[in-house]
């Protein structure tokens, strides 16, 4: 669902996704070896060029200088070739042409269900309210109407930098799940929420960002996502001020009639029910 709202999430299904299952499948299936290691080949002339590698050393103070000699060695071993073009790297518009409700059906009795919102960036003033309302919600109204009522494994929502999520997993239902999600929308926005609620919510987001972190997770965010120390304490001063007006009005802003993508990779037992659907695009 996010790869129609994302363009980074876009790239991320072509890699880890269905297409890239989809993919794999079919060169299983291919009897033309030849022709998958002459590709496998062009591809390497692209991805082994050290001017696009990017390098992060986590390791004791004593063995940085020599793992930082090896690391160097090996670096330079990569073939070196000029600037790659920016046209080239550019990410292609045609997730704007792809269908927002989409289902997948596979021989299952089950369904997975996700519904993507775009919101706002990690530094936004509205991340943090958007984080205590994805909580606020799992907590006090999904996990409720999805898994006790509904009967499936898990649901919930998770707020992430530049979209909020609804998700539903093992579940034997979809059509009901996903006006569960609606109606957690109209929950929040009514206001029909505690003030320990929110203290529970949000004790849920500190809980996170304030684990501890294992040795080989210092400086990832910052290697890998660009977010800063101060990026982090930032967020963390914001998430105090958090409160029940903040939280309504992101809601609203964000989620009442708002653009959003749906996916469903579902029981192929529904198909009936959405192969002719005009607002559904389904795929097996």
């Amino acid at each position: 669902a996010a790869a129609s709202i994302s363009e980074i999430e876009d790239l991320v299904e072509k890699w880890e996704g269905i297409t890239h299952y989809r993919l794999v499948a079919d060169l299983v299936e291919t009897s033309n070896i030849d022709l998958l290691a002459s590709s496998l080949q062009a591809i390497s002339q692209h991805v082994l060029n050290r001017n696009l590698f990017k390098v992060s050393i986590n390791t004791e103070e004593k063995l940085f200088d020599k793992t930082k000699l090896y690391l160097q060695k090996f670096v330079e071993s990569i073939p070196q070739s000029k600037a790659v073009d920016k046209e080239w790297i550019s990410i292609s518009d045609s997730r704007k042409r792809k269908a927002k409700n989409i289902y997948i059906g596979t021989p299952a009795n089950v369904n997975n269900t996700g519904v993507c919102y775009p919101t706002v960036p990690y530094t936004h003033p509205d991340y943090p309210s958007l984080r205590v309302l994805s909580y606020l919600i799992t907590n006090t109204y999904l996990h409720r109407e999805i898994r006790e009522k509904g009967g499936a494994y898990g649901g919930g929502a998770s707020a992430q930098p530049g979209y909020l999520s609804f998700y539903s997993y093992r579940d034997p239902n979809v059509l009901p799940t996903l006006q569960h999600f609606k109606n957690a929308i109209d929950w929040v926005v009514s206001g029909n929420f505690t003030e320990e609620n929110i203290t529970e919510a949000k004790l849920n987001v500190f809980a996170v960002i304030d684990k501890p972190l294992a040795p080989f997770e210092e400086g990832t965010n910052q290697f890998y996502y660009g977010i800063r120390n101060e990026m982090m304490r930032t967020n963390r001063v914001r998430l105090f001020e958090v409160n029940r007006e903040s939280i309504i009005s992101c809601a609203y802003k964000y989620l009442t009639e708002a653009d959003h993508a749906t996916a469903v990779l579902g029981s192929d037992q529904n198909k009936s029910q959405f192969e002719t659907h005009p607002d559904w695009l389904y795929q097996e």
